[in-house]
């Protein structure tokens, strides 16, 4: 593997060549990865809501979304680096690739914005639904 250079980062021309030349092989472990997060997509999609998040539909539909998130930032960056070691120029420029972890940086600071501000109010409103309806009397018939 070629030495990582931090000053390459820097290099704006680096970025946008349409024809970069040959990929090394930190491509081949960057595409590893992505498998490994469409892998965690799909379980996060499909799996997870319907075996553990059965009565609790907003866990469900949050880890879901969370799944489908994870799933499009990791197919564009997987299609990227697929573009990027079979050099098809416009599309395997480098730029995609740092749009893709920016767009995967966004994602995980919404995450975390998320987790901290809106999903405590409303877990606190769903407890306090559950308790009134808990409390409630019922109808007799």
């Amino acid at each position: 593997m070629p030495p990582f250079d931090p000053a390459k980062l820097l290099d704006l021309a680096r970025w946008f060549n349409p024809q970069p030349g040959p990929a090394s092989s930190w491509y081949t472990i960057l595409g590893a990865v992505f498998l490994i997060a469409i892998v965690v997509g799909i379980y996060l999609v499909w799996l997870v809501p319907r075996y553990y998040f059965r009565d609790n539909r907003y866990h469900a539909r949050l880890l879901a979304n969370i799944g489908q998130g994870i799933l499009w930032i990791a197919s564009i960056g997987l299609i990227v680096v697929v573009f990027r070691l079979l050099d098809v120029g416009f599309f395997g420029m480098r730029l995609w690739l740092l749009l893709d972890a920016i767009a995967a940086l966004v994602l995980l600071g919404y995450l975390i914005w998320y987790l901290r501000t809106v999903y405590p109010v409303r877990m606190a409103a769903i407890e306090r639904q559950r308790r009134n309806r808990d409390l409630t009397p019922k109808r007799r018939r």
